[in-house]
This record gives C-alpha cells, sequence and structure tokens, in this order.
C-alpha cells in the first residue's frame, strides 16, 4: 500500500473515545475507533473498547492493519492493559487479522451483533 493511498486521520472530540478514518484517493474507505469502557469509572479504565470497518473493495490493501496499530497506540497511551473487541464468529479475515495483533477470543456471545440486512432466528427463553 502506497502512504499517499491510505491517510489515516484523527478527530479527537472526546478524551475517552479516538476514531480514525482512512482515504484513499480522497475516499473514505475505513475507520475506527478506540474507547476507555467506562471511562468515568476509574476501576474500568485499564480497559478498553476497539472496532473497525474497511469496505471491501479495499480489503488486502493493509488499511485494517493500519487502522488496528493506531487503536493500539492510543490505549498504550491511555494506560489501557486490556482492550476488547467484538467480533462476528465467521468472519475469518477479521479473525485472523485480531490474532495477528495478539488478540484471543475469551467467550461467546450469541446473537451478540445485528445487522438490518441479517435476519436474526427467535430462540424460544
Amino acid at each position: 500500500m502506497e502512504q499517499e493511498s491510505a491517510l489515516i486521520k484523527t478527530m479527537e472530540e472526546n478524551p475517552d473515545l479516538q476514531w480514525y478514518t482512512a482515504f484513499c484517493q480522497g475516499r473514505l474507505v475505513g475507520q475506527s475507533s478506540a474507547g476507555l469502557v467506562n471511562g468515568r469509572w476509574q476501576r474500568r479504565r485499564h480497559r478498553a473498547q476497539v472496532g473497525f470497518v474497511v469496505l471491501k473493495a479495499f480489503w488486502g490493501l493493509g488499511i485494517g492493519g493500519r487502522l488496528m496499530e493506531n487503536c493500539l497506540a492510543w490505549c498504550r497511551q491511555q494506560g489501557c492493559e486490556q482492550v476488547e473487541l467484538d467480533v462476528v464468529a465467521h468472519n475469518q479475515r477479521a479473525l485472523d487479522m485480531y490474532k495477528s495483533f495478539g488478540f484471543e477470543a475469551v467467550g461467546l456471545r450469541p446473537r451478540a451483533l445485528k445487522y438490518p440486512d441479517v435476519p436474526m432466528p427467535v430462540k424460544p427463553r
């Protein structure tokens, strides 16, 4: 990936949350965020959550990895000891990237993420 083709910019509005955006040839192609878990509560300030999205046409260019590097650097600056994220279990591409950064699965939360174009099966209680 060429330096010019994927510029990472930050937007600082909330000291407990950091957003990063990725542009390719002037087009917004990805974004990520890192935020302290319940930042106002001191007992949780060692934890952060990160999230990502990269347009499918721009997968495989290293954009997600650059966004992750920025998020993790911000988390380190905040003194975070634990970084968390959610991922859909069948998203192998994302799982592989997260694993390459040292993430490991610590649990499953069935039906935790909902998408408007994917129907959720109804499960009895």
